[in-house]
């Protein structure tokens, strides 16, 4: 029956206090400032959080309203304005809000970029030199002790040369130490052998999109 439904939801069971005698105050309305005040204040908690400041965003969001409040003037009278302003205010805020995290997504992975891992750098450098690992593991630490207490005349390594491809057949720590420190090859590195490598099929880093590509483990 009717009575059984709530008849006052529309002001949320507040008839007293959320009158609107002219009609220009609907709960969508009502919704959308709330949306626009939580993305504004969210889109100014993450800018200032990321080293921003606040008010490029606080200018962005009034000028949304008040572009979007005018046309709804021109277009509806006063309850267009009404509805427009609301709408530019939820507009505003919620693209201040992707914005900023937008922003601040992009200041991370700068961040973490700043932040490289010498063995990888390394096995880029490697990898574009054309000399290919002859062995699927190479210990980090190992190659950090290296790097730590390099000696240059206790520094060896062989390569097998089979007529296409150079593998590193022993001395693939020292090879990467000297990479990282970028000593190049010392007096008793790069040694021609005889000897085959343990594995062929192994390079130092690939691209994403070489999927097929296997790449040398790094184990602690």
């Amino acid at each position: 029956s009717l009575l059984s439904y709530n008849l006052f939801a529309y002001c949320l069971n507040d008839p007293i206090n959320r009158f609107d005698s002219e009609g220009e105050w609907s709960m969508p309305t009502l919704l959308k400032i709330a949306v626009g005040a939580v993305a504004t204040v969210a889109a100014v908690a993450v800018t200032v959080a990321t080293g921003g400041a606040a008010l490029p965003v606080i200018a962005g969001v009034a000028a949304s309203t008040a572009v979007s409040g005018a046309i709804g003037y021109v277009t509806g009278g006063t309850t267009g304005m009404v509805d427009g302003l609301a709408n530019g205010f939820m507009a505003g805020g919620l693209s201040a809000l992707g914005g900023s995290l937008i922003s601040a997504g992009i200041k991370s992975i700068k961040a973490s970029k700043t932040v490289v891992d010498p063995l990888n750098k390394a096995f880029k450098q490697l990898d574009s030199s054309g000399l290919r690992p002859g062995q699927t593991q190479i210990s980090k630490s190992r190659v950090m002790e290296l790097v730590d207490n390099f000696d240059s005349v206790k520094a060896q390594s062989s390569i097998y040369y089979n007529g296409r491809t150079r593998y590193l057949v022993d001395g693939h720590h020292t090879t990467v130490a000297s990479t990282i420190l970028g000593k190049g090859t010392c007096m008793n590195m790069g040694n021609a052998t005889m000897q085959m490598p343990s594995a062929t099929n192994i390079y130092w880093s690939k691209k994403w999109y070489q999927i097929g590509r296997r790449v040398i483990q790094v184990v602690d």
